[in-house]
């Protein structure tokens, strides 16, 4: 029996998807976080072999030898990236794919998994943020190369304003916001002063600082001035990267979908119609979708040659 493997792995979890020769899914299994640049390469590759044990496990496949196998990971942003994991995972399992794998950023299989379209645009919005397209001149990447380049637009980005305003309101050097308040309940304080030990401590990662995002966007519905230019903010970021990648590959004037992947666009018509906006007044005939589909679809898909 022939069977393909797609892993879609990210800051917050892993997930493994194993298909048939049809396409059927016969098996998936979940796992912690794979981005290695926030939780290590060790306890990446653990994770990722988690996942697929799992899936195999649920698919009865004892002794598994895959046709081949598409890694969609955050956190591959150069060819650095993608040598040393596919090193990784070559030594991990070679006896089950050997060479027969590739490790691809994760917007590429949120693509993949979105359209059947040969062209189109994909932006994910997760613990990080980028922006990928294929278009008639090629292909290209915007955003993606971690906190200190650009994860404009990302939960993390939006946690991170989100407690610098807070700060601020406490010490009376901004606005007074109710993310103060909000942020102090999170984080289990009285006072932002008290938030710096929690803040600063080895258990407070990327990962924390990113679930504080949901906290803005929800003051930002109920009218909060700070959390709206927040979350303002994170729509510029984001609809110019979509706008980058779709310039550069040609398909302004074309019509295509660009799918829409990650927690940030559940903030729902506060994000979303800006955004559309945006980007429609750099490619009118963009098709926008909220990916309903797990990604590792796409992952599958291209393991399959579709």
């Amino acid at each position: 029996m022939h069977y393909y493997l797609g892993v879609d792995g990210g800051g917050t979890s892993t997930t493994a998807a194993i298909a048939d020769a049809n396409g059927k899914i016969v098996g998936t299994g979940i796992a912690g976080p794979s981005l290695y640049k926030v939780v290590g390469l060790k306890e990446a590759m653990e994770n990722i072999r988690k996942a697929v044990l799992a899936a195999e496990k649920k698919a009865r496949i004892k002794f598994p030898s895959y046709t081949y196998a598409v890694f969609g990971l955050s956190g591959v942003d150069s060819l650095q990236d993608r040598k040393m994991l596919s090193e990784k995972i070559y030594k991990h399992s070679k006896k089950k794919i050997g060479d027969r794998f590739r490790v691809v950023n994760d917007v590429v299989i949120a693509l993949a998994a979105g359209t059947d379209s040969p062209y189109g645009a994909a932006v994910i919005a997760g613990t990080g943020s980028n922006a990928y397209a294929v278009g008639p001149k090629g292909e290209a990447y915007a955003g993606g190369l971690g906190s200190l380049l650009s994860d404009e637009g990302s939960a993390y980005a939006i946690g991170g304003e989100t407690l610098r305003a807070a700060v601020k309101s406490f010490d009376g050097r901004g606005e007074h916001t109710a993310l103060e308040p909000l942020i102090c309940r999170q984080l289990g304080v009285k006072n932002m002063r008290e938030a710096v030990d929690v803040v600063y401590s080895s258990s407070f990662n990327k990962t924390s600082l990113a679930a504080l995002a949901p906290l803005c966007v929800r003051a930002a519905r109920r009218g909060d001035n700070a959390a709206r230019s927040i979350v303002a903010h994170a729509t510029l970021e984001l609809g110019s990267m979509a706008c980058a990648v779709i310039r550069k590959t040609g398909l302004t004037a074309r019509a295509f979908d660009l799918i829409l992947w990650g927690g940030v666009f559940q903030a729902g018509d506060i994000l979303l119609l800006p955004f559309k906006k945006a980007v429609h007044h750099t490619a009118p005939k963009a098709n926008i979708v909220l990916l309903k589909k797990s990604p590792y679809m796409g992952a599958l898909k291209l393991a399959r040659g579709i």
